[in-house]
Order: structure tokens, then C-alpha cells, then sequence
């Protein structure tokens, strides 16, 4: 104001007035001071502009701008700005811890320039495209000088980049074991199978043999209890020979190759076989087998023989192995649980088993089933899976 006053200065001034209705006013006020021709200051001439809103509107977006940087500075995510030219102009203290530097290795800086490396160029094309589609995009970003991976979120704008990262070479580590893991399991799992194919075919080969021989036999000349034995021999290699065949489907159910055939099949004959092969585990034990198939199964149906002849093996098998008298039954109804067991219970052709006991196993474990069950003429009731100790426990009470 003296160098206005003395020099005739234009004088500029912001002032902060408290009006009587006490609100609160900013003016701008622009004045020079005008003199006579004696030199004597006569007036002061200039103008006065209201500028409280224009004040209010700057302090908001200072305000903003500083919440904006308190948000960043607390991030737990490294963030940069960078102009067009990939002039850094701003990171936040967790993207200088995360590069393991300071604001002055960095700001105002060209990015490629502070991290060459021989990825850069594939990585400045990420930023190239974000800049000119202006696209969000994401990548992971190995730096060479700090032997670090990152994951890159990158927004553009009109004339900046804003660049979100976080160090996740601990994840890439884990990632990068999981492929050694799977691809050694991945090894163990074909040497494997190889074995199985392997040791098949060594099995085959002397199984081969013996097939050989006891078709030789069928040619001479035998009485009919020895071609009885043949035949039994015979059944009992082609079971065999088709247990080789289910090993190796192990390996195709791993590897998901596995076909389940659609050919017709005899049941009858099916029954026939499973009696001959079976046939002296049971007589040995002193138990009578026997099969019935009921007059509505066809006589041949459509599937897979030798997967069903293995469930039905290993079914009769374990009849036979934990039954330690009386007899094994398969019956082939067409009927449910509840029929078969109301059969058995009333029919007169089973008037000698009509009081054996029925435990149902079933994968049926709603509420209400259990008394269906017992209802329907069973005995007991066990929801699967079946746990050993309860079916010993429930079969004990009977035996």
C-alpha cells in the first residue's frame, strides 16, 4: 500500500469483512490512487469483486484433494500417477516401500528410464493401449532390479495414468511350485499307469499259457466230470483275464478313458459262469449256492457283461466269506427292497427263509425312511456309507 500511495502503484488486496448481519465476506479489491497537479492524492479509483464463493469452491477442492491423498497415503496398495510421457508426478509411501525407494528416485522422473529392464517394452505396451483405448487394464509386471513381481491395475484418463500395484512374488512362487507339483504328479501318475499296462502284460502272457492248455484239454478225450473241471478252469481264467482288463480300467478312469460297453448279454449265462467259479469257495465252506432269476428279467439285456460279472462277483464273494452256514441266494426280481422283502415274508415258495433276517442299506437317509423300512417287514436299518462296527453290531443281534 506505501509503494501505491507513494508510487502511484495499482494496489491489490484481498480482504476477509464481517458485514452487521454477521455473515462472513471475501472481496478482491483493485484501487490506484489519483493526484492533482500539485501532487496531492485527491481519490482513490478501482473496483471491489465478491469472490466468498469462489474462496468456498477452492477450499472444497483443496479439501477434497487432501481426503483424496489421505485415502492413497492409506492404501495398502502401491499407487503412481503418471503423465503421458511416463513422467511420474506422484506415489504414495506404500508404492515407495513396495520399490524400495525414496520420492526423489522417483518423482518427476521418467518411469522406463528408472525401471529398464528387458520386459519393459512388453509392459509398456500395456500403458501404450490404456493410453490410446483408453481401457482399464491389469497384468503382472516382473521388475529385474528389485527381482520382484507385481500386479499392475493401470486407469487412464485424458492425460494421466493411474497405476495400482502390489508385490505378489510370493504368490508367484506358490504358483510356480504348484506347476512343479503337478507336473511331477502328473509323471508319477504316468509311470504308473505304464506299470499297470506293463505288469498286464506280463500276467497275460503265462495266463495266455494256461488257457492254452486247458483248451487242449477240452479236445482229448475226458469223462464228464473232468470236463466239468475244465470248464470250471476255463471260467476261472476268463475272470481272471477279465480282472487284468479292470486293472488297466483304473487307469483309463484316471484319465477319464474309460467306455462301459452296450453289447447284448445272456443273464443265464452269466450265472452259469459265476456258479462254476464260485462254486468251490462254497462248497468248501459247507453252503449251498444257488441262483433264481425271475420269469420277467429277459433273457439277454443290453450292457457291459464283464463289469456286471465283476459286481457280481465280488457281491457272491463276500456272501460267501462271511457266511459261515446255510446257503447263498442271488436273486435277479424285478422289484425293489420293499417288494423283495414283502415277498419273502408272505410268499409260500419262501416259507422255509420267510423269518430271515432283511437289514436295509441304503443311500436313503431321509427322515421317515427308517420306519418305511421296518414297516415294510425289515429288520433293521443302516444309512449309507455303512460303518463296519454298526453292521457288525446290528448283525449280531440275529446271529
Amino acid at each position: 500500500m506505501r509503494e501505491a500511495v507513494e508510487e502511484g502503484k495499482l494496489y491489490e488486496v484481498v480482504l476477509r469483512l464481517l458485514p452487521r448481519d454477521g455473515s462472513k465476506k471475501v472481496v478482491f479489491a483493485k484501487c490506484r490512487i489519483k493526484r492533482n497537479a500539485l501532487g496531492k492524492t485527491t481519490h482513490l479509483h478501482g473496483t471491489v469483486l465478491d469472490i466468498t464463493e469462489s474462496r468456498a469452491a477452492e477450499q472444497r477442492l483443496k479439501d477434497a484433494h487432501q481426503r483424496l491423498l489421505n485415502v492413497l497415503e492409506s492404501t495398502t496398495d502401491g499407487f503412481m500417477e503418471v503423465d503421458k510421457n511416463y513422467i511420474v508426478t506422484y506415489i504414495n509411501q506404500t508404492g515407495l516401500d513396495s520399490l524400495k525407494m525414496k520420492v526423489s528416485d522417483l518423482l518427476g522422473k521418467n518411469l522406463w528410464e528408472v525401471f529398464p529392464s528387458p520386459g519393459s517394452d512388453k509392459f509398456k505396451e500395456h500403458y501404450d493401449q490404456a493410453f490410446l483405448d483408453k481401457r482399464q487394464d491389469k497384468f503382472e509386471e516382473f521388475l529385474d532390479p528389485l527381482n520382484e513381481w507385481f500386479e499392475v491395475h493401470v486407469y487412464p484418463s485424458q492425460d494421466t495414468i493411474s497405476v495400482y500395484f502390489r508385490a505378489i512374488t510370493e504368490r508367484k512362487q506358490h504358483e510356480i511350485e504348484l506347476t512343479k507339483a503337478k507336473a511331477l504328479a502328473e509323471s508319477a501318475n504316468k509311470a504308473k499307469s505304464e506299470f499297470i499296462a506293463n505288469m498286464s502284460h506280463e500276467i497275460r502272457t503265462p495266463l495266455n499259457g494256461v488257457q492254452g492248455n486247458l483248451q487242449l484239454l477240452e479236445l482229448s478225450d475226458l469223462n464228464a466230470e473232468q470236463n466239468e473241471y475244465v470248464g470250471m478252469a476255463m471260467n476261472s481264467s476268463d475272470s481272471l483275464m477279465t480282472i487284468i482288463g479292470d486293472i488297466l480300467d483304473f487307469s483309463k478312469i484316471e484319465a477319464g478313458q474309460v467306455v462301459v460297453a452296450q453289447r447284448a448279454f445272456s443273464i443265464q449265462s452269466l450265472l452259469d459262469s459265476l456258479t462254476s467259479t464260485l462254486y468251490a469257495a462254497a462248497k468248501n465252506k459247507g453252503l449251498h449256492l444257488g441262483f433264481e432269476i425271475d420269469s420277467d428279467v429277459p433273457p439277454e439285456v443290453i450292457g457291459d457283461v464283464g463289469r456286471t460279472r465283476q459286481v457280481l462277483f465280488n457281491l457272491i464273494g463276500n456272501a460267501i466269506k462271511f457266511t459261515d452256514q446255510g446257503g447263498v441266494d442271488i436273486q435277479m426280481p424285478k422289484m425293489d427292497g420293499f417288494k423283495a422283502t414283502q415277498t419273502i415274508r408272505t410268499d409260500p415258495e419262501f416259507k422255509y427263509t420267510a423269518e430271515i433276517p432283511i437289514i436295509a442299506l441304503t443311500a436313503h437317509a431321509l427322515a421317515g425312511y427308517r420306519e418305511r423300512c421296518l414297516e415294510a417287514g425289515m429288520d433293521g436299518y443302516l444309512a449309507k456309507p455303512v460303518k463296519i462296527k454298526e453292521l457288525e453290531q446290528i448283525i449280531s443281534n440275529y446271529l
